[in-house]
Formats: structure tokens, C-alpha cells, sequence
């Protein structure tokens, strides 16, 4: 489980602002997309073409928020696609499609070659809170998800997007006790370094913002100061952060 108080303050760096990327520049974005993926048993850092993800994964298992782009859609138009509409609900009335971002640069083509299975997150409109609130509490914002391909728990897998991770980690199969059976609820799960990750072994993100919970959930799986590392090579070498950025695979 996360731990319950963590100090936000050992995941500030500088972040230029150039280097932020919450708008798409469409000339350039989805043909340079980088990879940067970090190896926890090695320790190693390396940076590919995105186009590279398929034969990284090697197949692996892959979970993602089933609010994707449309088949239709092709890498170069997909912001003209069809999203899940934010302010629609699901079938009992509950909150908002939580729009993924990590998986934005995965053309049809890389889509296609990986093992990707589905679930949907749902967030309630009337719920907002602000990160020191969920630093305090140890609570995150509370999602419902519904996994689309039930997951039974039997082997960990990779995670597309921190939300994704959030609802794996919050599952349990019958035969366990915490938090949650079956492949349906609610979580407000925080998850923070001292996290023993129990379904996913590894993900696929964006950069982030310095010392924000979703800072936090990647320096889980790396380690704070494997955290610094990355973080310090992707400013190092200019690379792209938040949505419309480079991405990071930790496996």
C-alpha cells in the first residue's frame, strides 16, 4: 500500500518552460515523439523512437483506459477524432471519462501490435481536490473503473497511463482481501514511494509536473532518486513534458 504521508518537496526540480508541452504542434509531434524507457533491474536509462514501443514490449500484457481515439483515426488527425465526451456519464449516472494522455502517440499501427486489453475510469464531477489535500489524506481524487477485458490478477502487467495503474493496483482477484474484489468499483487510491506494487510491473506515462501525486506514482516504481535521475535527463536532453510530450516506459 502507499504510504500515507509523503513530503512532495523531495520531487521539485526546475522545469523550463519550453520544454512544457500542453499544447500539440502537429508539424513535429507525433513523427519525433521519444521514448524513454528506464530499466529498474539495471538501472539503466535509454531513449528510443516511439515507434519502438511494440518490439520493447514484446508482447507483453497491456491494460489501457478504454476512452481511446476511434479506429478510424490516424496519428497525424487524431485530435479531430472522437474523444469520450468529458461531461457524459456512464450507464448508473456516475462522473466523467477520465480522457487518457499517455497513450496519445500510439498510432494504429503500433496499437495493433500490442497486447492491449481495456478497462474505463469515471470521475465525479462534484469531487476536486487539490494535491496537498491528497498528500495529507493519503487519498487520491475517487475514480470508478470497469475493467472492458476482465483482469484476474494471476501475472502483473504494463500499464498505459497512471490512472490504469491506479485501478490495477486497487484490484484484487476472489481470493484476496485488499482493497477491492472484482472488476468493477471505486478507488481513491494514492499511490506514493514505499508502494509494493502488487499487479503492474511497469508503465507507460508522460513527464510530469515536479512534486505532483502523478511524480509520485512514477517515483514508486523507480525509486526517488532513480526519479531525479530520469527527470534530470529528460530536462538534460530537452525533452518534452506533460501530455503533448515525450513519453517514459518504466518496465
Amino acid at each position: 500500500m502507499s504510504t500515507a504521508i509523503f513530503d512532495p518537496a523531495v520531487l521539485d526540480f526546475e522545469l523550463p518552460k519550453g520544454l512544457i508541452a500542453n499544447r500539440p504542434n502537429l508539424s513535429d509531434w507525433f513523427s519525433d515523439c521519444q521514448l524513454v524507457m528506464f530499466d529498474r533491474k539495471t538501472g539503466r536509462i535509454s531513449q528510443h523512437d516511439f515507434l519502438e514501443l511494440a518490439d520493447i514490449l514484446d508482447d507483453e500484457l497491456c491494460y489501457a483506459n478504454k476512452a481511446w481515439l476511434d479506429d478510424s483515426c490516424n496519428h497525424l488527425w487524431r485530435l479531430q477524432c472522437n474523444w469520450a465526451d468529458k461531461n457524459s456519464k456512464d450507464k448508473n449516472g456516475r462522473g466523467t471519462f477520465a480522457v487518457p494522455s499517455a497513450g496519445l502517440p500510439i498510432d494504429i499501427v503500433t496499437k495493433n501490435q500490442l497486447n492491449l486489453k481495456y478497462l474505463s475510469l469515471f470521475t465525479p464531477e462534484e469531487k476536486i481536490r487539490n494535491q496537498d489535500e491528497m498528500y495529507r489524506d493519503g487519498k487520491s481524487l475517487p475514480e470508478y473503473y470497469k475493467f472492458h477485458d476482465p483482469y484476474d490478477g494471476s501475472r502483473p502487467v504494463i500499464a498505459i497511463g497512471t490512472t490504469v495503474v491506479k485501478a490495477l493496483e486497487s484490484f484484487t482477484n476472489i481470493s484476496g482481501s485488499w482493497p477491492i474484489e472484482g472488476n468493477e468499483s471505486i478507488s481513491d487510491l494514492l499511490i506514493t514511494p514505499g508502494h509494493t506494487f502488487r499487479n503492474v510491473k511497469g508503465i507507460l506515462t508522460n513527464f510530469h509536473y515536479p512534486k505532483e501525486p502523478l511524480s509520485a506514482l512514477v517515483a514508486a516504481f523507480t525509486g526517488v532518486e532513480q526519479f531525479k535521475e530520469i527527470y534530470k535527463y529528460a530536462v538534460d536532453y530537452e525533452l518534452r513534458f506533460v501530455d503533448f510530450g515525450d513519453r517514459l516506459l518504466v518496465i
